[in-house]
């Protein structure tokens, strides 16, 4: 049940949409550190640990030209780490001895297989950085492959299809892709990719001929069983990607970083500062986006959200990831 609250902001009125916690985020081994969070197409929360000694190891930054901070593409050795899952009780799902993909995250798969996927990869004459990993529970490696650099958004859906949104480094090349560094064209080119269960590219976000926008930076992405819904940059138009077949509504709400999808209605969820804590609730109509409510999410207890967390919606459900616990709100109820 979602408690709520009037609020004004300036001349427009709304609800505080107060988040239900569904667990703290206790790792299974006591002293390890959350790497990732991620939700799955159960809607369960499953998490990458490692020792906290061992986290610049696979989460390092490098310092570019110029001054720029950048993720590291690989790790500066592997390290052993573990895989939980959160229903909301915490349970062991996977130890992975060495773990050598920087940045990474973890995703569930069908059959209890788990995929890793690091957010860079550089390519090089000898070969690109292999950043995605799929293991069997006991933590052997099933398949390894290439997802390129700028990985914002990875999200497998119940049948093992892989969803793989792009940022803007990914789309327009860093780290040997593109035509700046004279490289192959960027894997994440199309902005949204969907593998196979066996790692392999079968789809792209057709950009050529189309009466949309290409994808210039994927901010939001909602897998719901086999549909995927995205917002991107730059007019930030919501598009549904069903069966194969593309379907875009012209939108005015800029910058959400998630989306909850309910029938006809669409939660864009966040955004630009001082819009972190939005919620647009929107109604389907005709081609175009129709807004029908904006609102301010806050902590079961009225509180603001913090400064370090993460937003993800899948289905109705939108999640909000912290350091330490994991949080929900169900849009259906606001319907």
């Amino acid at each position: 049940m979602i408690v709520v609250n009037w609020w004004r902001k300036g001349k427009k009125s709304g609800k505080t949409l107060k988040l239900v916690r569904r667990a703290r985020l206790v790792p299974a081994v006591p002293g390890d550190a959350l790497l990732s969070a991620s939700v799955d197409f159960d809607g369960e929360l499953i998490a990458l640990w490692a020792a906290k000694a061992d986290v610049d190891a696979v989460a390092g930054r490098v310092t570019g030209p110029g001054g720029a901070i950048f993720p590291t593409t690989r790790p500066s050795r592997p390290v052993p780490a573990r895989v939980t899952r959160h229903a909301p009780d915490t349970r062991l799902v996977a130890e992975i001895a060495e773990l050598a993909v920087a940045n990474p995250s973890a995703h569930a798969m069908p059959g209890g297989r788990i995929l890793i996927v690091g957010a860079r990869a550089e390519w090089r004459p000898e070969g690109a950085d292999r950043n995605a990993v799929l293991y069997e529970p006991d933590g052997t490696i099933v398949a390894r492959s290439t997802f390129g650099d700028g990985i914002e958004h990875v999200m497998p859906s119940r049948a093992g299809n892989i969803w793989v949104g792009y940022f803007d480094e990914g789309v327009m090349g860093n780290f040997g892709w593109g035509t700046i560094d004279d490289g192959p064209t960027p894997l994440g080119d199309a902005g949204l990719v969907r593998y196979t269960p066996d790692l392999s590219p079968d789809w792209w976000f057709p950009y050529e001929g189309e009466a949309w926008d290409s994808i210039d930076d994927c901010y939001a992405l909602n897998v719901d069983e086999e549909t995927a819904w995205l917002c991107y940059y730059g007019e930030f138009p919501l598009a549904r990607v069903e069966n194969g077949v593309v379907t875009v509504w012209d939108n005015e709400i800029s910058g959400a970083r998630a989306l909850a999808v309910s029938g006809g209605h669409v939660a864009f969820c966040g955004g630009y500062s001082p819009e972190r804590d939005r919620l647009v609730m929107t109604r389907l109509e005709d081609g175009r986006v129709r807004i029908i409510g904006e609102h301010r999410i806050a902590l079961p207890g009225g509180e603001p959200l913090p400064q370090r967390y993460r937003m993800i919606g899948r289905g109705p459900v939108l999640h909000l990831v912290t350091d330490d616990a994991w949080y929900r709100l169900n849009i259906t109820h606001l319907l």
